[in-house]
């Protein structure tokens, strides 16, 4: 009976181990990001909700204001700088394939210090514009993340 209930502590001990790891983990990704300083005017049709990033990576959240329809033959363009102002690279997105009129996406640009946002009739790259870094395609992944994760815990 003793072996039994010491293995209960050592089981117990793993899964608050765990619990508190993934808590300090959260907190740590959540706070390393800062915020990205934007570059000329923002168009009036759209509201940057957050632009974030950290040493390698980023995040963006924007909503359109898209009355009408009006806007759904129009590309959103996103150029990413750094300290000194050297291009880094861009990301281009169709409003029409926008969902709820929102965009959440996600870049790896290092050391990213500020942007650009433009609406187009092109996008930056002409001959195919970026839309894989929609949330919705990842949720289904997410989902089943998270039920794989409840089954080891």
């Amino acid at each position: 009976m003793n072996r039994l209930k010491t293995f209960g502590k050592y089981i117990l001990w793993i899964v608050l181990f765990y619990i508190f790891s993934n808590i300090l983990i959260f907190f740590y990704l959540n706070t390393s990001y800062k915020s990205l300083r934007l570059i000329g005017n923002l168009p009036e049709e759209v509201a940057i909700n957050y632009s974030e990033a950290t040493s390698v990576n980023g995040r963006v959240k924007a909503t359109i204001k898209n009355e009408n329809n009006e806007l759904d033959n129009k590309f959103l363009n996103f150029r990413f700088y750094d300290t000194n102002g050297v291009l880094l690279g861009f990301k281009s997105f169709k409003v029409s394939d926008m969902t709820d009129n929102e965009l959440l996406f996600y870049f790896k640009f290092t050391h990213v210090e500020s942007y650009t946002v433009e609406l187009s009739d092109v996008a930056l790259n002409s001959s195919e514009y970026d839309s894989s870094f929609s949330f919705e395609k990842f949720q289904d992944t997410l989902i089943l993340g998270f039920i794989i994760r409840l089954l080891f815990m």
